[in-house]
Order: C-alpha cells, then sequence, then structure tokens
C-alpha cells in the first residue's frame, strides 16, 4: 500500500465528525490519517472550523487513553478530549483509512514543570522546562511508554516521532534557531543501537551544558 497521509488533530476530526472525515481523506486520494496522539500547545487557525477559527489545545496532552501500568514516574496527561471521545479508538474500529500516530515525547511544559529534574539542564545550571533530557532515565521511560503504550493498545499502522531528543535547540525562539550565545542542551552522541531503552552516549562539554540525569538505562517494560 502506498502511503499517503493527512495530518490532523483531534478537535478537528471529531468537531467535522469522523464518517465525514473519512470520506474526506479517501476522496482526495488519501489513505490514512496521522493523528497527534501527544501533542503540546499553540496558536491553530481553522478557516474551516465551525466552533472557532482559531484554537488553543491544552499543553502537553495526550489524545489516546493511556494505561498508567506503562510507565515509570512520569506519567502522561490524558487531554479533556478523552472524557467523552478516544479518537483512536473510534477512527481504528471505523476502519476506513489507516490510523497512524503523530507523536511529541520529549518537547511538554507540563511534564516538566512536574519533573524539573527530568529535564535539561544548561552549562548555568538553569532546567529548560519545555524539554525532557534524552539522558535521564525517567524521560526515556516516559517516551518509551508513549509509543508503546499506543501502538499496543490500538492497530495503528505505523507512527511517527517529534522530538525524541532535546527540545532545546530547535525551539529557541523566533525562527527556531539558537542564538549562539545559547547554552546547548545534553544529548546523545548517537541513536541507540540495541534497543529504544539502551543507554544512550552524553557529549556534552562543560563549557557548553552538563550532562542530566542519572546513567542509568531506563526501565524495559514488560
Amino acid at each position: 500500500m502506498t502511503y499517503r497521509a493527512f495530518y490532523a488533530y483531534a478537535w478537528d476530526i471529531l468537531e467535522r465528525g469522523i464518517p465525514n472525515v473519512v470520506d474526506e481523506v479517501r476522496d482526495i486520494g488519501f489513505n490514512t490519517l496521522s493523528v497527534a496522539g501527544a501533542y503540546h500547545a499553540g496558536k491553530f487557525l481553522r478557516p474551516r472550523g465551525t466552533g472557532g477559527k482559531t484554537y488553543f489545545p491544552e499543553d502537553g496532552t495526550v489524545y489516546f487513553r493511556p494505561d498508567p501500568s506503562r510507565y515509570g514516574k512520569i506519567k502522561p496527561i490524558p487531554n479533556a478530549i478523552l472524557d467523552e471521545h478516544d479518537v483512536f479508538e473510534e477512527l481504528t474500529r471505523n476502519g476506513g483509512v489507516a490510523v497512524n500516530a503523530w507523536m511529541v515525547l520529549l518537547h511538554n511544559t507540563p511534564v516538566g514543570m512536574a519533573h524539573p529534574e527530568a529535564t535539561v539542564e544548561t552549562a548555568f545550571g538553569d532546567r529548560l522546562v519545555y524539554s525532557l533530557c534524552p539522558s535521564n532515565p525517567d524521560a526515556r521511560a516516559f517516551a518509551v511508554g508513549l509509543c508503546r503504550d499506543v501502538a499496543e493498545r490500538y492497530p495503528v499502522m505505523g507512527m511517527s516521532i517529534e522530538t525524541p531528543g532535546s527540545a532545546s535547540a530547535r525551539i529557541a525562539g523566533p525562527g527556531r534557531r539558537r542564538p549562539a550565545s545559547m547554552p546547548r542542551a545534553c544529548a546523545p552522541a548517537s541513536a541507540p543501537t540495541s534497543s529504544p531503552t539502551s543507554r544512550p552516549t552524553s557529549t556534552c562539554p562543560t563549557t557548553w551544558a552538563r550532562r542530566c540525569g542519572s546513567p542509568t538505562p531506563a526501565p524495559t517494560a514488560s
């Protein structure tokens, strides 16, 4: 099957109605909906919206029903939409199009504020609360838990991963470029080669940023 995906948010899908969205996606030649399963805040313009042309979602929440037993110290925050709808369950049950999970992992301000010890730390000792640190085992367990929770709970066809590493170099202000005077976040030198829970290697010069977290690998989810 050729992958032709349309990226979408739960609030828009539910406002238009799942059967209508599925029919529209298929009519324009797409076969997959890539739905935000974990996402951050923002200002979203909605020219076709019927419930307002601008939408401000809750920050750092998930749009699927999380299983707390799949997580360690850091657990996801369910979005209020889940009080009435589980868009992943409803879309996969409809079956008209394939569903891809679009997951923002370590860029999460509410979680970072609740767990500052798991966030990136600059060379000056400041915590960048919007960015969980990939060198921290609790942050890694959180990221792995999000992916496994969706993949094992719903029959999704795939997953698109956003911010699996430090977000500080990417989200630094206008234009999303890091000023030369801004310390780099600590980050792994290379991707893990054995499993998602393998310990990354830190390459944080002391002149830029200190490595945060313990070198202990994140626990493997069962």
